[in-house]
């Protein structure tokens, strides 16, 4: 290669000669003896040979290094893409560094492909704009999407605008339609769910009835939105329409999609279902190498194990999904994972890590200016912990918070969890009318939505504050209403949670027998969980069964 570069032609026989005088002169070194691969022993010798030549020598050497390569090894993409654009070979440089950015975000190298994109667009504003018009498109289309997945949302208007112009312009109504996407995917990570709709009929009205990939996209990510909204019905329609498109074109990728969007409505009411679709789509993306989508997958997995109470398992699928989305730079997803992790260090009774997980959540998602609902997610998190902590008043302006943000967002799906907060926090302050007023406001929209597990959860909170107002047949009736939803759910660690009221409920009517086997069933499940709070309560009861 060198040979092929240099400017005064020498031979291969005449630079060895040269390499090796610089080996024994410890300037470089043998790097692979076989290829005659040498690197310079120290960077800061490499930098002050490169700093001693004239910008046109360097300029000079790049364009013929990337001449010699494009001729030689036109498979060494990153290097030609490097060397052409630095020896401004335009048409040159435009090509690869297209490819260059293409290849690295298929392997979701982001700001690797952000980086090469950059420059292709660069060298496309050197060449004549009829000559690039398609290259420009496809451009700003993933340059736009990258800053998407991202989070870097200042930069998405200016690429997608372009990208939907150029489409237009080129009457591509595939890429017209994916710029919609985008655009509606960047509505929909802030809570903007209208616009977000808007954006997604825009896209399909592009499509103009075509069976294409992009209708499966525009069908899943609408349906996303209104699982957001709480419109299950609809949402299981678009992704009926989904899997359709998906089966006509035969694309793994699609049904992967399809299945996890699946998966998240089956979580309402059934783990185990849903388990099984997430477990599905992992497999899917696992066969065409989609890292991305693995790692969507994995942190979907840990929910349903989490739902499960199943927290070793959820554990080790957080983790593993972290590990790929840092990865892959995508802090968005970063965000929810880390939300997820203090889910777990909640349920085992660690408050501070919990705060510290949602805390730190709520720091990445400000950086990125992300979306309200999850902004609201994590406040409501944070609520439940200080709840815990028995730190009342702040609890109280956290959930106010979350409140405010859903009804900004228009989300109606974490609503049954607010407001069964809400009953719970007003419980505790011993304020039983306004507590059961939030307890039925919970219980009619879980019900209302379809979600037998809130149902269930907040059935447990309703038996708490029956029972402080000493109604003791209908706390009763309440939570054996709880233990049989959360049950058919599957979720083994609210079931034990209603199994401890329960053994609270029987020491408090001195029902000694009943209170011993609710606490035996009970303290089994809290202690494979490592549930220390949970388990605290427990030996607190034994010990006044011991008196009784």
């Amino acid at each position: 290669l060198v040979s092929q570069a240099h400017p005064e032609n020498k031979d291969v026989s005449e630079i060895a000669n040269e390499a090796e005088l610089l080996e024994l002169e410890e300037v470089m070194q043998v790097e692979a003896p076989d290829k005659k691969l040498y690197a310079f022993r120290h960077h800061t010798t490499h930098e002050v040979a490169y700093d001693t030549l004239l910008y046109t020598q360097r300029q000079q050497l790049h364009q013929a290094v990337a001449e010699a390569l494009a001729e030689f090894q036109p498979d060494a993409t990153t290097q030609i893409a490097y060397h052409a654009f630095a020896g401004e070979i335009w048409g040159l440089s435009l090509r690869y560094n297209l490819t260059a950015g293409t290849q690295a975000k298929q392997l979701h190298a982001t700001q690797q492909s952000i980086d090469f994109f950059q420059k292709a667009l660069k060298s496309a504003s050197q060449l004549p704009e009829t000559e690039t018009v398609i290259d420009r498109q496809h451009i700003h289309l993933s340059l736009g999407e990258l800053y998407v997945t991202t989070g870097h949302y200042d930069e998405v208007g200016e690429h997608l605008k372009t990208a939907l112009f150029l489409a237009r312009l080129l009457g591509d109504q595939e890429a017209e339609a994916q710029s919609c996407r985008w655009y509606a995917r960047s509505h929909e990570q802030k809570g903007e769910y209208a616009q977000a709709i808007t954006w997604v009929d825009r896209g399909f009205m592009a499509l103009d009835g075509a069976k294409s990939t992009e209708e499966a996209e525009l069908s899943l990510l609408s349906g996303l939105i209104y699982v957001r909204q709480g419109n299950f019905t609809k949402a299981i329609e678009l992704c009926e329409r989904s899997l359709q498109v998906g089966e006509v074109l035969n694309d793994i990728a699609i049904r992967a999609r399809t299945f996890n969007l699946l998966g998240i409505i089956d979580l309402r009411s059934s783990s185990g279902s849903a388990i099984e679709r997430f477990q599905e789509s992992l497999r899917q993306y696992e066969q065409i190498g989609n890292v991305y989508g693995q790692a969507t997958s994995h942190n979907l997995i840990a929910n349903g194990y989490f739902a499960k109470g199943e927290l070793s398992l959820a554990d080790l699928h957080y983790r593993q999904s972290l590990n790929l989305f840092t990865q892959i730079g995508h802090v968005y997803n970063q965000v929810l994972v880390n939300n997820n992790l203090g889910g777990i260090a909640l349920k085992q009774g660690r408050l501070p890590a919990a705060l510290g997980y949602y805390q730190r959540a709520v720091r990445q998602l400000d950086q990125i200016h992300g979306s309200l609902w999850v902004f609201g997610a994590l406040h409501l998190n944070i609520g439940n912990t200080l709840i815990h902590q028995e730190d009342l008043p702040p609890a109280l302006k956290e959930l106010e918070l979350a409140r405010s943000l859903f009804e900004q967002a228009q989300v109606r799906d974490l609503l049954p969890e607010l407001y069964g907060l809400f009953a719970e926090l007003y419980w505790r302050q011993n304020e039983l009318d306004q507590a059961e007023n939030y307890g039925v406001q919970a219980l009619e929209l879980a019900r209302e939505l379809s979600m037998s597990r809130e149902e269930g959860h907040n059935l447990r909170i309703m038996g708490e504050i029956a029972q402080a107002k000493q109604q003791y047949e209908q706390a009763k009736a309440y939570f054996d209403q709880s233990y049989k939803l959360l049950s058919e759910a599957g979720d083994e660690y609210e079931c034990a949670k209603t199994q401890l009221s329960l053994a609270e409920y029987f020491v408090a009517l001195h029902q000694k027998e009943e209170a011993q086997k609710a606490i035996q069933t009970c303290e089994t499940v809290f202690e494979r969980l490592e549930a220390q709070l949970d388990l605290q309560k427990t030996q607190f009861i034994k010990k006044n069964l011991d008196d009784m």
